[in-house]
């Protein structure tokens, strides 16, 4: 192996996901920067953030952290920020049912962004604002679990693990 090999950093663009507000900004800026506001301005367009990591092997690793403001869902571009990702994490606020519920509709564009399912990125879903507990909606999301939400997840999940062994069911 050159030298020149040994310099080399693997680059990752991940992307997150959601309605405004459901904490996608604070999740990037504590990842990033190992920081955490109780305030901030809502995303618009897109913003970008790196993370650097060095794994054993003196391998390098650069996470571009792509954090889409909740707004994009219909803009003709969410489509071009998505491409060439590695991963998506569509995030929703555990305080805000219709945020939970709105993930499918992240999920479909997606899913119309990637056409071949073999190209699909890895995929997160993540409830945010735990601090802010007192306020969730479990009754809510265990009776959309219950009925078409988990039954729908679980069956799609199974076909995409066994597909891509890319999802997990937890």
């Amino acid at each position: 192996m050159s030298d020149s090999d040994d310099d080399e950093t693997l680059q990752y663009k991940i992307i997150l996901l959601g309605d405004g507000t459901v904490g996608k900004t604070s999740i990037a800026m504590r990842f990033t920067n190992d920081e955490f506001g109780q305030q901030y301005k809502q995303t618009i367009g897109v913003d970008f953030m790196l993370r650097r990591l060095e794994l054993p092997g003196n391998t390098r690793v650069a996470l571009q952290i792509w954090d889409i403001g909740g707004q994009s869902i219909g803009s003709k571009m969410l489509g071009s920020y998505i491409f060439g990702s590695q991963a998506i994490i569509i995030v929703y606020d555990i305080t805000n049912y219709q945020s939970f519920q709105n993930a499918e509709d992240w999920l479909a564009l997606v899913k119309r962004s990637f056409p071949d399912e073999k190209d699909l990125p890895y995929m997160a879903l993540v409830g945010n604002k735990l601090e802010v507990a007192s306020k969730v909606v479990k009754a809510e999301i265990i009776e959309y679990q219950q009925g078409k939400g988990r039954e729908a997840a679980v069956e799609g999940e199974e076909r995409e693990v066994k597909k891509n062994k890319k999802c997990s069911v937890q």
